[in-house]
């Protein structure tokens, strides 16, 4: 989380930008459902009678439902040329996630469930739950996103909006006799901290509004050449108050007098309204740091959810997207990030609309089995052929050592790109960037394999 953004904007989105093909693997607290109270029958399970859309309501949808996201492995790879079957540059990305639990955004997740299976793999696979829990990115999905977005682009747009010509007038009518005498107190003291600044002696310096009790907008203030200020005593902290008085004053200063900056200062009891008066410089420079800061909280809380939406983009594309044993990636993915899950066919369509070409390395596993296993009979009918190792395992790390072993004639050279390098020297069996590395170097060599 502490560097997600410097990763995603400066490294994840320029290598996403020219990569050849996407790799994605992911880890979950959970793949399969627990028992029912008061239920001693086991859970639903797979059956190889089942159609696609029984097996996606019986235990496929329930599953992704009931669990959550640990990592998401993206590695990002670009084919190069070369002898044999060419060099293979990977850039792997591993991302722990976590689930927001921001005001706004929770709703939709009222717990985090984990099965002791898996949570047990996980662990004696060296997973990090601490950076899992304190460190996970969190993410929401892609209709969230497009709201949040579209938030931070009116909250803090590129460039500096123009000032607002008229104000509306304050919305809060004062009641109270004390209310009223606070107001006029304060806002004494700002005029009479105003009346401090030289300003042009042609300005009126008691501007008045009609029908009121109170001062009116003054012309004085509305456009002090606050360039020839002087930074002395150009912050005035008012007496501290509850927060309906601190808005009183809020929508009273910034009507009457539209060039300060109105904010707050102190905490609980000790809080109070502060009011600044800024040279256009310095109030350039205070917008532009709120708009970066702004922008990065918003882009925080979507999270996840702008990786898995830019991902989506590079694939619509015409990028490929690679998985292994891949229905519940796709499924996690897409309910997480994307959308809730739907009717089999709705989601079908939904995973379809997204990455509209995917390869399976389970899939091209089995048929290289099958290839292997011919090309075996054919050379125990000619005995002067060579001997070939049987490749009988479709699992991802024995199809990943199976291509790198040599056996193929045509094997990709795999290298990383510079400060990609942590599963050079040591390989780290279930963490989601290395697993979604083996996945494209297993899709690479089989589809020459295959060929």
């Amino acid at each position: 989380r502490d560097n997600f953004l410097e990763v995603y904007h400066d490294i994840f989105l320029p290598a996403l930008s020219t990569c050849s093909f996407i790799a994605v693997d992911l880890e979950f607290t959970g793949i399969t459902l627990p028992l029912q109270p008061n239920d001693s029958r086991p859970p639903p399970g797979i059956s190889r009678n089942d159609t696609p859309s029984t097996r996606y309501n019986r235990v496929l949808r329930p599953v992704v439902e009931e669990y959550t996201i640990v990592q998401v492995g993206i590695t990002l790879f670009e084919e190069q040329g070369g002898e044999g079957g060419g060099q293979l540059k990977a850039r792997p990305f591993n991302f722990y996630t976590f689930q927001t639990d921001e005001k706004g955004f929770n709703s939709r997740y009222p717990s985090v469930r984990m099965s002791l299976t898996s949570t047990n793999f996980l662990t004696s696979n060296s997973m990090d739950w601490n950076k899992w829990i304190k460190g996970g990115i969190p993410y929401v999905r892609q209709e969230e996103v497009e709201r949040e977005k579209e938030r931070m682009e009116e909250m803090y747009p590129h460039t500096m909006p123009p000032p607002v010509p008229n104000l509306p007038t304050p919305k809060i009518r004062v009641t109270k006799d004390s209310d009223k005498e606070y107001l006029t107190r304060n806002l004494a003291r700002v005029r009479e901290w105003l009346d401090s600044v030289v300003v042009d002696s042609s300005q009126n310096p008691n501007g008045t509004h009609e029908n009121s009790d109170l001062p009116g907008p003054s012309t004085s203030t509305n456009n002090v050449d606050v360039e020839s200020t002087s930074n002395a005593n150009a912050t005035l902290n008012l007496e501290p108050s509850n927060s309906f008085r601190r808005r009183l004053m809020y929508e009273n200063i910034q009507y009457l007098y539209p060039d300060l900056v109105v904010s707050s200062y102190g905490t609980g009891l000790d809080k109070g309204v502060r009011v600044e008066r800024l040279t256009k410089s310095e109030r350039l420079d205070r917008w532009k740091s709120k708009s970066i800061q702004g922008r990065k909280s918003c882009q925080v809380r979507m999270g996840f959810g702008m990786v898995y939406g830019e991902v989506v983009r590079r694939c619509k594309s015409g990028v490929p997207i690679v998985v292994h044993n891949g229905v519940y990636d796709l499924l996690f993915m897409s309910h997480n990030f994307g959308r809730r899950l739907e009717s089999w066919e709705g989601t079908m369509k939904y995973i379809g609309e997204c990455f509209p070409e995917v390869w399976d390395t389970k899939v091209m596993g089995v048929r290289a089995m099958m290839e292997r296993e011919r090309q075996i009979e054919a050379n125990l009918s000619n005995p002067g052929s060579s001997f070939l190792r049987p490749y009988n395992n479709s699992d991802l790390g024995t199809s990943y050592l199976w291509c790198k072993s040599g056996e193929l004639s045509l094997t990709p050279r795999l290298v990383y790109e510079e400060g990609f390098g942590k599963y050079e020297l040591g390989e780290q069996l279930h963490e989601a960037g290395w697993d979604s590395t083996m996945t494209g170097y297993v899709y690479k060599a089989l589809r020459v394999y295959l060929r």
